[in-house]
């Protein structure tokens, strides 16, 4: 009789482990990513940075700077990063996405005015990635600050965009 209490009571636990293990993995599959703040460094000598909300465990800022002229872009890129442990993403694989969000600061020598709208702009590449874009610019009128998303995964997408473009800042 004691090994048969023994063994009921493996069995529940086993079945209390796989209950926990299913909920978890439907969470994270359903539920849409965290958002979290980045804040830049200072642009330029302005006192100022930016603030935008991204998701978060993506890997970043990797900086690029690019130079045409006077005119001079900063670059902050993040992409998402599988960071479970080898084990588990040899168990589980996990098919990576196409998905980026980088933050812009343009330094430009004029901006002209039909450029210039801080709305939240959407679009779809031919192969099916979704963007979203938001610029705002600072009151130098010679410095423009742009947030552009972008992922192949549509449900992620359409809960994200609006709340990482429409956390743009410059503070």
């Amino acid at each position: 009789m004691r090994h048969g209490t023994r063994r009921k009571r493996a069995g529940m636990w086993i079945a209390g482990v796989a209950v926990i293990a299913s909920i978890a993995a439907s969470y994270h599959l359903t539920h849409p990513p965290e958002l979290v703040w980045w804040t830049s460094p200072e642009i330029g000598t302005t006192g100022r940075q930016v603030r935008v909300r991204i998701p978060q465990g993506w890997d970043g800022p990797n900086l690029d700077t690019i130079q045409v002229g006077a005119e001079l872009c900063t670059l902050y890129m993040f992409r998402p990063v599988d960071r479970r442990p080898g084990l588990l993403r040899q168990l589980i694989p996990h098919r990576s996405e196409d998905a980026d969000l980088d933050v812009r600061i343009d330094r430009v020598n004029t901006i002209p005015a039909s450029e210039y709208d801080s709305s939240v702009k959407r679009s779809v590449r031919p192969d099916g990635k979704l963007y979203a874009l938001r610029t705002l610019q600072l009151n130098d009128h010679f410095t423009l600050v742009s947030v552009v998303y972008g992922r192949t995964d549509q449900r992620a997408f359409d809960t994200t965009y609006k709340q990482i473009c429409n956390s743009l800042r410059i503070e």
